[in-house]
């Protein structure tokens, strides 16, 4: 087995050795080290270089609070990314995720109102949250995914020239915007982080091109716990995206489910205009679902014609009952996100960011 070995630089390495150490254990394929911060950025470098087999990086937002050997270094996290990023594009190291690891309080009041950083780091760790197995597996699971689709990403970027071919999509999968989108700001011929980030950002973490399980069984009119384990979901299975960043949740390319429901259904108009209950009395006609698989709206007075779900709750959603998030930084072929009533009208219920919403939502709320 090959190993995911992780170099993380924190100042107080003897107080995250323990969390660390259930990192490591949450994954048979991850190994974690750990440096604190020298003087010198380049000392740093040199650690890196001495390493062949390091797969990633793990930094703490402040290295600047604990003097080590060498006494108080005088940068963070961003700054020491800054300069492996820079190396990185020169080729003078191997291209590699950055994770950040921090305190919440520490990230609202340092790295939230920093957004040129933002760039820097491919995933943000919470350290408060690593408490549970789940949590640390989660983490361990994401760290491992990075470096994967970084490996995948040094290997075909330059040959593969269109993101369709780089993502491995199905024909007809991908929307030509995206392609053209990738060719435009030339990526191929850009480093891995880059692309790194076009793809976490514009296909991986928001839905449009690949939808989670949570929104591909909406659409279907299934619950995500009769689908886990059907015949329903083995039929899917050749479209299950398994390009770049794809191992750390299931995904599906929601263009390949379309035609398949075309072909299948072809006397039936298009699966988003039905009614949950249609699409499940269809499906279990062809014995790919139970009959009692249909998924439950969240409200009884909501329509069941789910194009995808609450982004709050998680929930199936037709959009007629919610509100539209903010997308003004989304891709053209990003979905339209929304949440549903409840949650708009009770955020502070729900834990939810108003600021969130589309400002002509926001508008009409507090007009309202």
């Amino acid at each position: 087995m090959t190993y995911i070995n992780y170099l993380c630089i924190d100042d107080q390495p003897t107080e995250v050795a323990g969390k660390l150490e259930l990192l490591g254990r949450a994954s048979d394929r991850l190994r974690l080290g750990c440096v604190a911060p020298t003087k010198s950025i380049d000392d740093i470098v040199k650690q890196i270089e001495a390493r062949r087999d390091i797969s990633g990086l793990l930094v703490d937002l402040r290295l600047d609070r604990v003097a080590g050997l060498e006494g108080r270094v005088q940068y963070n996290a961003p700054t020491i990314a800054q300069h492996i990023r820079s190396l990185m594009a020169q080729k003078k190291l191997p291209a590699l995720p950055i994770v950040l690891w921090t305190l919440p309080a520490r990230k609202k009041s340092l790295y939230d109102p920093d957004r040129p950083s933002h760039d820097l780091f491919d995933e943000v760790i919470d350290k408060d949250e690593l408490e549970g197995d789940a949590q640390f597996t989660a983490a361990a699971i994401a760290l491992v995914d990075l470096a994967l689709g970084y490996q995948q990403l040094s290997a075909n970027l330059t040959r593969a020239k269109k993101l369709s071919s780089l993502l491995e999509a199905p024909k007809t999968a991908i929307d030509p915007r995206a392609d053209a989108a990738f060719a435009a700001e030339q990526m191929d011929g850009r480093s891995v982080s880059d692309a790194a980030r076009f793809i976490l950002s514009d296909v991986v973490r928001r839905e449009g091109l690949l939808v989670s399980v949570d929104t591909l069984c909406a659409r279907l009119g299934v619950s995500v716990e009769a689908f886990i384990g059907s015949k329903l979901e083995n039929a899917l299975t050749p479209f299950q995206y398994e390009g770049p960043f794809s191992k750390r949740r299931p995904m599906w390319w929601w263009k390949a489910v379309q035609a398949w429901w075309a072909i299948k259904f072809k006397e039936y108009p298009a699966v988003l205009s039905l009614e949950a209950a249609l699409r499940v009395q269809l499906l279990h006609g062809k014995e790919l679902i139970s009959a009692e698989a249909e998924a439950k709206r969240i409200k009884d007075a909501y329509s069941s014609r789910f194009t995808g779900v609450c982004d709050v709750l998680r929930k199936p959603l037709d959009p007629i009952d919610g509100y539209l998030l903010d997308a003004s930084q989304a891709r053209p072929w990003s979905d339209r996100q929304y949440v549903s009533q409840e949650v708009a009208h009770a955020p502070a219920r729900f834990s939810f960011d108003k600021n969130r919403l589309d400002p002509l939502v926001r508008a009409r709320l507090r007009f309202n």
